[in-house]
């Protein structure tokens, strides 16, 4: 079971975006605390995928043009900062090039503690504010 939310936009004045955000809400161990953010621009793709376990955060960011790789890696630490001030552990967080076709994969974790759907979705919040911001798109 998952929960869809689609946000088309217009930033920079006249450029078109798409904010597309996937939160699994499933009982199984394997799922609990996935989401997956998609953000599509005039100038390409963007798309993350997380997994929160307990209080640590792991997942990979994947862009389909080298500019926004580059910005997503190099503003790592100012993401890190974001979940340390919320308390949330870092596990990995990776970044790639390369075309779409994401899946998550079954993380080895320990954590067999119940993940808070509160928790899920203000992860969700910090890392779309992130790659909007990273990303300089401003809303009209």
């Amino acid at each position: 079971e998952s929960e869809s939310y689609d946000i088309p936009f217009v930033y920079d004045g006249d450029k078109l975006a798409d904010l597309s955000v996937t939160v699994r809400k499933s009982t199984s161990e394997n799922e609990k605390g996935k989401f997956r953010l998609s953000l599509t621009l005039e100038e390409g793709s963007i798309n993350a995928e997380f997994r929160l376990t307990g209080d640590r955060i792991s997942g990979f960011f994947k862009a389909d043009y080298r500019e926004a790789a580059d910005r997503l890696k190099t503003a790592d630490k100012e993401l890190k900062t974001i979940f340390e001030n919320e308390n949330i552990k870092i596990g990995e967080i990776s970044y790639h090039l390369g075309a779409n076709g994401l899946q998550i994969k079954n993380f080895d974790d320990i954590y067999k503690d119940g993940v808070k759907t509160s928790e899920v979705y203000k992860c969700v919040k910090a890392v779309a504010a992130h790659v909007l911001k990273v990303m300089s798109v401003r809303t009209i």
